[in-house]
């Protein structure tokens, strides 16, 4: 009974395995693999189907495969979990949002996955002003390092971890891939939390990464957000961001992102940071990539693994 729907499934449910997340009606609907064009009541009424047949369980509002209930109470004890660190999250970036040539700040990764742990980090994504990506970081860490909220050699659980800076002129992703198709980073596209985005770039990153359609439909990306974890520009620091804009826009402002770039570029070596032939670090003017501990491949593989497993009868 191996149609093409049930193997989307099983493959969406194999990949959150690995993180040992089972998946609610919406969100399998929503993340579904490879199958792009499903009518929401076919796709339902499918769903319920392979639960009947044996093909995947189904267990306190969770979709997951046979012999895996156990992660359904996992999934369970993460709620706190996030909850604490989007606390965190929102505290930082009410910080964040008053600094010049900050665009956007998205959490990403475990907690964007909703996969956190007690030892997690609240990863982000800064999308900054063109030409002042050196500026933008340089900013954010003075200012989470002051107020104790990022991540440090005391340990980064509950602390928030910059690692990832992009330009608002330079958001399309393709080009890091470093597997085909790259299923993580698929996923970490669509899953971003837009936590501070006054400008809707969200919706730029998707469109500009418009290639994930041929894995996982934009279409079904809709995103609502509680209003507690939003954070909006007030009128002080709205205010606060265009006059160190205004300031530093012109040469001057050329002249302190030279100096940035080239005091941080010189911390980076320093720390054996450097951009080698893989992508796990990158390093430029419109994007600064920074995990050393990049497991995208290793995912991937496992995936293919599993899924191989799941799908071979």
């Amino acid at each position: 009974m191996n149609t093409n729907l049930e193997q989307s499934i099983l493959r969406t449910l194999a990949y959150f395995d690995l993180f040992s997340h089972p998946l609610t009606r919406e969100e399998v609907y929503k993340w579904l693999w490879g199958y792009t064009n499903i009518d929401c009541t076919d796709f339902v009424n499918d769903l319920n189907r392979y639960v009947e047949a044996g093909v995947i369980d189904y267990r306190q509002g969770f979709y997951f495969l046979p012999g895996k209930v156990d992660i359904t109470e996992e999934r369970q004890r993460r709620i706190r979990l996030m909850e604490d660190r989007l606390k965190v999250a929102v505290r930082g970036l009410k910080k964040l949002r008053y600094l010049p040539f900050v665009r956007a700040v998205f959490v990403c990764n475990t907690l964007a996955m909703g996969t956190v742990t007690s030892e997690s980090d609240v990863d982000v994504l800064v999308v900054a002003k063109e030409g002042r990506i050196w500026l933008a970081r340089f900013f954010s860490n003075l200012v989470l390092k002051l107020f104790r909220l990022r991540t440090g050699k005391r340990g980064s659980a509950n602390k928030i971890c910059l690692s990832f800076f992009l330009t608002e002129d330079n958001l399309n992703l393709e080009s890091t891939r470093i597997v085909e198709p790259d299923i993580y980073m698929i996923y970490w596209l669509v899953q971003l939390l837009p936590i501070y985005d006054p400008h809707n770039i969200r919706k730029k990153i998707l469109d500009d990464n418009s290639w994930t359609n041929n894995f996982v439909s934009d279409r079904r990306q809709e995103f609502s957000l509680l209003d507690k974890y939003k954070v909006q520009d007030s009128k002080f620091s709205g205010a606060i961001k265009k006059i160190l804009e205004n300031m530093w826009n012109g040469g001057y402002g050329k002249l302190l992102e030279d100096q940035a770039r080239g005091s941080q570029i010189v911390k980076m070596k320093i720390r054996g940071i450097r951009q080698g032939e893989n992508k796990n670090i990158i390093i430029n003017d419109s994007i600064i990539k920074l995990h050393e501990n990049d497991r995208r491949e290793e995912y991937q593989g496992e995936w293919i693994e599993l899924c191989e497993e799941r799908l071979k009868d």
